[in-house]
């Protein structure tokens, strides 16, 4: 099941063209629904996908959608992207598939390596394996409280789904506070 829900799909694009990413990492790229949205909205931008099932690549055409896709766990990325920066990382329903020790030392890496980190996650909704992908079981709980740490947009809550905009070291060109605006102003409710 290599889908997202689609209820913050018309947020999510106002947030892509609003921080205007020269660079962006998609994070469990599935079937390239968020490559679609950056090929779209910013045709100039360099697009790199992470995706561990080399079924999906295939199947989706992922090499067709992004400028580059790395078929690895995205874990990895910790080992083998250090120098890298992005101005968006997008973790769109992918985080609640990794270990949660493997999920708080990803975002720990990708605050340090980007502008914007947007996250989109399921709350309380339970998934195992998906006709044989063992990867697209639930592993991990996310709520509010495990973004404390970072600087984040409130977070909005719609049907069982969440999305936090965390901002990363790099000199964000957009402030936190304007984005959270473009947020808050989504007609979505805000989490408790």
């Amino acid at each position: 099941m290599p889908y997202s829900n689609p209820v913050f799909d018309l947020t999510t694009k106002k947030i892509i063209r609003h921080i205007a990413p020269k660079t962006c990492l998609d994070i469990g790229a599935g079937a390239g629904k968020y490559g679609r949205f950056i090929r779209h909205l910013m045709p100039s931008a360099h697009s790199v996908g992470v995706e561990i099932e080399p079924d999906y690549i295939l199947v989706y055409k992922l090499n067709e959608i992004y400028d580059e896709i790395r078929c690895i766990d995205a874990a990895k990325l910790i080992e083998d992207s250090i120098d890298e920066q992005y101005d968006l990382a997008i973790l769109g329903d992918s985080l609640e598939h990794f270990r949660k020790s493997e999920g708080i030392d990803l975002l720990h890496f990708l605050v340090y390596r980007t502008r914007y980190i947007l996250i989109i996650y399921p709350e309380r909704y339970v998934q195992n394996s998906v006709i044989g992908y063992r990867s697209e079981a639930h592993l991990s709980a996310w709520g509010k409280h495990d973004f404390v740490s970072f600087k984040h947009s409130p977070i909005l809550e719609a049907d069982n789904q969440r999305l936090v905009l965390i901002e990363g070291y790099l000199s964000p060109e957009n402030s936190l506070k304007e984005m959270a605006s473009v947020i808050e102003n989504s007609g979505f409710s805000i989490a408790k």
